[in-house]
């Protein structure tokens, strides 16, 4: 004959599941000094534009953190010169440099200068004081094309299935 066991409690069981690591998907965006002269740029564009700037959770804020100041963020980091970032945060950054993009060829575009004979140079039109070096707004434009192309490589793509 089988003895029933005795049971005075039932046991408990610990059912919350175990908190996961985050995971991180990195993409190389480019050279962190060119990134680097990007974020300088768009932080000049910042300060005469008070009324435009992002929150500061914003991934812009997280790449002058870490290439101009050098403190460590869970969503940038350089890794033998080349700066990487979280694959969530790509549109975001997206988004700014084509913000910048068109602050600059704003800010530079042809209706602005007009050649002069005197100099032998585009000269500016108007009086006021331009927030961007030519040169240094000629220099950022091919890291935002880089980026945008980063970011189209990097998009998650749906088809319609008929």
């Amino acid at each position: 004959m089988q003895s029933i066991p005795n049971i005075e409690s039932f046991p408990i069981w610990d059912t919350t599941p175990a908190p996961r690591p985050r995971r991180t998907d990195w993409v190389t965006v480019g050279s962190s000094y060119d990134v680097a002269l990007l974020i300088q740029l768009w932080s000049r564009v910042m300060q005469s534009r008070l009324w435009e700037i992002p929150d500061s959770d914003s991934i812009a804020w997280d790449l002058a953190d870490v290439l101009l100041q050098g403190y460590r963020r869970d969503t940038v980091r350089v890794v033998d010169g080349m700066l990487q970032i979280d694959r969530r945060h790509l549109r975001e950054l997206r988004d700014q440099a084509d913000w910048l993009l068109d602050y600059i060829t704003d800010e530079h575009g042809d209706h602005r200068y007009v050649w002069c004979r005197d100099v032998g140079d585009y000269v500016r039109v108007s009086d006021e004081q331009p927030v961007t070096d030519l040169d240094d707004a000629r220099r950022v434009i091919p890291t935002i094309e880089g980026i945008r192309e980063v970011a189209a490589e990097n998009v998650i793509k749906f088809q319609k299935r008929v």
